[in-house]
């Protein structure tokens, strides 16, 4: 199982990827050879000479000018996560982003990476939460700032939806979340592979699916005891399956190596299109979905008194099954869901830029949500 230390682990080293991307770094080449130094030694568990080290970067960045000052502090809180001492990293990354004055773009990318060691550290949840919200809000002005440079812009929105997402999960799980999919590849270990691309999986360990309860005994002969009711013992485990005379490894939708799902409320279907590839879902995959209520149809509350509370049964980065069902017939698409105000977010997440969000209200006449994705069935 993938540990929050793991999570927080695998979103500093996402994070660190965009300090640069738009630009060089600051650092000079004293400090990038001290900071060289500082990695060999933790490697070599070297710990007393790594924090000597640290020490000699921090006198360093007390002369360095803004910008190097702040870099320095920032890649010694990324080395000392990587050593496992989360309060002392977070203080870096702090130092760092109170130094970051004159660059939001760097300021962002330092409150979320002191936002990801606040999840690690006894309550500090909501300094956590503050801190992504600061950050996504930093990199929102940006993404807007930039509206009219194509490339900019477009690479601030993605980055942009990809901590909105990620926010709304941590406050509603309370926790840091897993990373989500980018260009193909699953970042959480528990998947522990990549997708090729052609669709097919390359090197995927499937997870197992638990299906069935297993009970203890029952009696071939005579009447006696009988495990049927009672707890069951276990349950009956797949991580592979033939559909149309084809093998597919199953692939839990959220990282578990293990999950349940049920006989009944559950169907398999065949995805066409390609809106969801960043999420790991190719066409010509298939979708365990556990179904849901058409939720309108259930409920006894007058058009107007219907609000975004009266979808109760997915959560905020779900991947559902919405569907629109009026006279002339029934469509529907999967997409990753959200909550915005009192409006649902149908979010793809493709690399065809052709594909946009679309909002919905609570009481918009045939919509509701089919069903949740809980799986991906690929082929081997």
């Amino acid at each position: 199982m993938t540990t929050p230390e793991d999570k927080a682990k695998l979103w500093l080293k996402r994070v660190s990827k965009w300090l640069n991307e738009l630009g060089d770094g600051s650092l000079s080449d004293p400090a990038i050879l001290l900071l060289d130094r500082l990695k060999r030694e933790r490697d070599r568990n070297e710990l007393k000479k790594a924090w000597d080290i640290i020490d000699d970067l921090n006198h360093l960045s007390d002369t360095s000018e803004e910008m190097e000052s702040a870099e320095i502090r920032l890649q010694c809180g990324l080395i000392v996560a990587e050593m496992g001492n989360f309060k002392e990293a977070q203080k870096l990354f702090s130092d760092a982003s109170s130094k970051y004055t004159s660059s939001r773009h760097h300021y962002a990318i330092a409150q979320w990476m002191e936002g990801c060691m606040e999840w690690l550290l006894p309550g500090k949840e909501v300094d956590a939460i503050n801190s992504w919200r600061e950050a996504e809000k930093a990199f929102e002005g940006l993404r807007q700032y930039n509206v009219n440079q194509k490339d900019k812009y477009s690479w601030y929105d993605v980055r942009c939806k990809e901590m909105h997402a990620a926010l709304h999960q941590a406050a509603d799980k309370y926790g840091i979340p897993h990373l989500p999919l980018e260009n193909g590849k699953n970042e959480n270990p528990a998947a522990d592979g990549e997708v090729n691309n052609n669709g097919g999986s390359a090197n995927f360990r499937s997870d197992r699916m638990g299906l069935l309860g297993v009970y203890e005994n029952i009696n071939a002969g005579s009447f006696g005891s009988s495990g049927i009711l009672e707890t069951p013992v276990g349950n009956l485990e797949v991580e592979q399956v033939f559909i149309d005379d084809r093998l597919f490894r199953i692939l839990s939708i959220n990282g578990n190596r293990f999950f349940k799902a049920s006989t009944q409320g559950t169907v398999v279907i065949k995805v066409s299109g390609n809106s969801m590839d960043k999420a790991n879902i190719q066409s010509g995959d298939y979708v365990l979905l556990r179904l849901l209520p058409k939720n309108f149809s259930d409920l006894n509350v007058a058009d107007d008194q219907m609000d975004i509370n009266s979808f109760q049964s997915f959560k905020d980065g779900d991947i559902v099954a919405a569907e629109i069902v009026d006279d002339e017939g029934d469509v529907a698409t999967l997409k990753r869901v959200f909550r915005r105000g009192k409006k649902i977010v149908l979010q793809p997440q493709s690399t065809d830029p052709s594909y946009a969000e679309r909002e919905f209200s609570a009481t918009d006449k045939g919509f509701f949500i089919g069903g949740v994705v809980i799986a991906v069935l690929k082929p081997v």
